[in-house]
């Protein structure tokens, strides 16, 4: 080998030997021998029985540099135990014993019961001893280090999930995955938009890098024995968390990195983005008025005030911006609309805001210290290209970026949000806006592009900002919302990483109108459930009809299943995403299933407040619901919404798919039809049809018919009960908590009701006439029909063949209902 290529080989060096261990109040701090000879030291931190944390820094200096994601610092005291032998040290937590080998270093993570959860592999060598997977450690060059690494074990059956918002199969093993924000312009490949440092495993364990830094994870893609997690950057700083239910490793992980926050109530109605621009509001109004009058309920028109760029739309000034948002929201605010804000960090070369940003230097700079123009501004003629043959066009690096983004976008500058003058310069105009009327901002786009070479105020370097950018972008949008307006902060983002659930909500970015580009929406969604981010949603029907068009079927099919995510919004482009561009029978069958939307707001509400005390999705992976079930591990077709539903979009226009019913008693929905899993079906759903699934012992709040959020309160509730032997539910509305509960006891079953404000119908289902019926220790009547009992104050009514009818007056007190069977 010539010197040259001696003196620029990457090599690395790994964790050799313990030679002392040292223990302090957090935790313990192991003094190691590499295997250059060189002393590092390990920091082992118990933060909780459940959460270590695992630092290593080959260079000292870096040891106190502070994290740029926003994560929990202050941890109170957790006790544990420190032992040691000639061999090993052992350190036991109430939950957990973590066991260092000495020589060769290795640790294994243990739970109570001596099971191995987690173990580090250090020697994944093929028969000539050559390493598939590197031991912990570091790579360097010229002595320089380069990059931190961790190798664990692979177990026999082990899935992985989480990542971010990843579009491939939801199941990670045998996946290489990059951990870098980028504009994958679409869902069609393993490129995303959230990369989020944070991943689970079947075996009741999580893993979180703490790190804004380029990663890559080989999940048994290049050796089938081990996964290697690869930080671009030399430092090594894991949480290892454990459940050991995957729901109580997406609590702990947001114990670190915060809960996610609930979105205004009204959020939760339809979104619509009229893509024509009008300057006639009465086109805007013309709009509202037909959503009314063909019966669908609406309550948001977003993006008809922007902020910076927007396709086919012109650049105004604030004073103009202004004028025109107090103009449309006082419009559509007779039409019961609320309008919903673009903004995007991309500031135009020649616009207001970006002479504004380069005057006063809030915007990131080259070496030099120059404003750095960025050539991804939005151009009115949209982002499509004429398409380019080429193997570049196929690998995407940087290099080809740069290239593509000159042909498609034009110079721009971009927010340097580090800069505490800049932070507030961009919330002052977002604040004036929302003091206008805008009610949220509906788009946050891109962000994920900003370029790694930029110049920060803070100092920090660009690679290590790239991934964080977007979140810092997002935190100042959520406040200016928040201060603006005087309700919740709502920011629909499309770019982020950890942490990006404190600034709810995000979308899936811009997929194409085709079936496949809605399957993999879908794995999308679940798979960022699985990095802790609860509030999703996606184009319905997908944003561009690029290869194919965008039929009434796949429109329906698409509409069916956003019906049932935490939030629905009809955007993208050509042709308009109004229903009734889609023929009669699209528009009622729409209509049908946005009136089921808006009539389950109640229990959608409630298990959004319940998101925010769990950190679990509202679209959840079967995997998450169902951990014990191996039948699950690869099932990323189908989800459950909340606790209760079952959801099975069909995803082909054949009108075909298997359902897969985990174990236990399940019922159709629409039929009432029961099931006992586990069961697979073989179904043939009409196009009317989406296959949506109910969990026995499910109680389902329902609200009266309503064709927008405020409308009229939610009173009467019905209470819809699905009940095998015990069932509760919290329903969460802004006024008041209640408890329900209901229970098989024998010949009886029994319904409870903390106090309310309001009127309740309770609907138990797949039951028998009852003898009688008694509220707080008093008699029902029984009535002939549901009309009589909807115009009573209190009874019962039974109508056949199973479902018992109950109708009583919360009265602020707490109410008990036993049905004598």
């Amino acid at each position: 080998m010539g010197r040259f290529e001696e003196d620029t080989l990457e090599e690395h060096e790994f964790i050799q030997r313990m030679s002392s261990s040292q223990k302090v109040n957090s935790g313990i701090i192991f003094s190691c021998i590499t295997s250059r000879g060189k002393n590092i030291n390990v920091e082992l931190k118990v933060c909780t029985p459940c959460i270590l944390r695992i630092k290593m820094y080959p260079e000292v200096e870096k040891r106190d540099v502070a994290s740029l994601l926003e994560i929990k610092r202050d941890w109170d005291i957790s006790a544990f135990d420190v032992s040691e032998t000639p061999d090993k040290v052992m350190v036991k937590t109430e939950v957990l014993r973590f066991e260092v080998q000495k020589e060769p270093w290795q640790y294994s993570i243990y739970d109570k019961n001596s099971k191995v959860i987690l173990k580090e592999h250090i020697a994944d060598l093929d028969v000539h001893n050559n390493y598939r997977s590197l031991p912990v450690g570091f790579t360097t060059e010229n002595g320089r280090f380069l990059r931190a690494n961790e190798t664990f074990y692979i177990s026999p059956g082990e899935c992985f999930y989480g990542f971010g918002e990843k579009f491939t199969r939801l199941n990670k093993l045998g996946q290489r995955i990059c951990g870098w924000n980028t504009n994958p312009f679409g869902v069609g490949t393993e490129e995303s938009y959230k990369n989020i440092p944070f991943f689970v495993s079947t075996r009741g364990y999580g893993v979180f890098i703490n790190s804004t830094h380029r990663i890559t994870y080989e999940m048994g893609s290049r050796s089938l024995m081990s996964y290697t997690i690869m930080i671009e950057e030399p430092r090594l700083d894991l949480f290892l968390i454990y459940g050991p239910e995957l729901k109580d490793v997406l609590a702990h992980y947001a114990e670190i990195t915060g809960y996610p926050s609930l979105p205004p109530l009204e959020s939760f109605g339809l979104w619509y983005t009229p893509f024509s621009w009008s300057d006639d509001i009465d086109y805007y109004v013309g709009l509202a008025r037909k959503f009314r009058e063909l019966d669908i309920p609406i309550d948001q028109f977003s993006c008809i005030v922007n902020l910076t760029s927007f396709p086919g739309r012109p650049e105004l000034t604030m004073k103009e911006l202004v004028k025109r948002t107090k103009a449309l929201s006082s419009a559509l605010s007779k039409e019961s609309i609320k309008i919903g804000l673009y903004v995007a960090p991309l500031l135009n070369i020649g616009t207001e805001l970006e002479k504004e940003a380069r005057e006063h230097g809030y915007c990131l700079k080259r070496e030099d210290g120059s404003a750095y123009e960025i050539p991804l501004g939005v151009k009115n003629n949209g982002e499509i290209r004429e398409t380019e043959y080429s193997m570049a066009m196929l690998e995407r690096d940087h290099a080809w970026r740069e290239r593509h983004n000159r042909i498609v976008y034009t110079s721009c500058l971009m927010p340097d949000f580090t800069n505490p003058e800049a932070f507030k310069w961009w919330k002052s105009k977002i604040i004036e806006l929302m003091k206008a009327g805008c009610f949220g901002i509906d788009m946050s786009d891109f962000g994920e592009d900003v370029p790694s070479d930029a110049y920060y105020y803070s100092g920090r370097v660009g690679k290590e900002m790239h991934n964080v950018y977007p979140l810092l972008y997002q935190k100042a949008s959520y406040e200016a919302v928040a201060e603006g307006t005087g309700h919740r902060g709502l920011v629909n983002a499309r770019s982020g990483t950890a942490g990006l659930q404190r600034y709810p909500i995000c979308w899936s970015g811009d997929s194409s109108c085709t079936w496949e580009d809605m399957l993999a929406t879908i794995r999308g969604g679940l798979s960022i459930g699985l990095s802790g981010v609860a509030f999703w949603s996606c184009d319905t029907g997908g944003y561009v009809p690029l290869t194919s068009e965008l039929t009434p079927e796949l429109w329906i099919r698409w509409a069916q299943f956003a019906m049932f995510l935490s939030h629905t919004r009809l955007h993208g482009i050509g042709p308009e995403r109004v229903p009734w561009n889609f023929g009669e029978k699209a528009l009622n069958i729409f209509r049908r299933y946005a009136r089921l939307r808006y009539r389950l707001l109640p229990y959608i509400f409630s298990s959004a407040y319940k998101s925010t005390q769990t950190g679990l999705p509202m679209i959840r992976a079967m995997v998450l619901e169902f951990q014990d079930d191996p039948n699950t591990y690869d099932r990323d077709d189908q989800y459950m919404f909340g606790d209760a539903f079952l959801v099975a979009p069909v995803y082909t226009p054949e009108n075909k798919r298997t359902v897969y019913l985990p174990k236990g008693i399940w019922f159709n929905y629409w039929t009432g039809e029961e099931y006992q899993g586990a069961k697979t079906l073989y179904i043939q759903p009409p196009l009317e049809e989406l296959p949506l699934y109910i969990r026995c012992n499910s109680i389902v709040p329902i609200g009266p018919d309503i064709d927008y959020i405020g409308q009229k309160p939610f009173d009467p509730l019905t209470l819809d009960i699905w009940l095998c032997d015990s069932a509760r539910f919290t329903i969460y509305d802004e006024e008041e908590m209640v408890e329900c509960k209901a229970e098989c006891r024998g010949r009886r079953k029994v319904v409870e009701v903390s106090n309310s404000k309001k009127h309740y119908f309770v609907k138990l289902n797949h039951t028998v006439c009852p003898i009688q019926v008694i509220f707080n220790e008093q008699n029902l009547p029984r009535f002939d029909s549901i009309g009589e009992i909807k115009r009573a104050e209190f009874g019962w009514y039974f109508e056949t063949p199973s479902t018992v009818w109950i109708k009583f007056n919360g009265s602020g007190r707490n109410n008990k209902i036993i049905i004598e069977e």
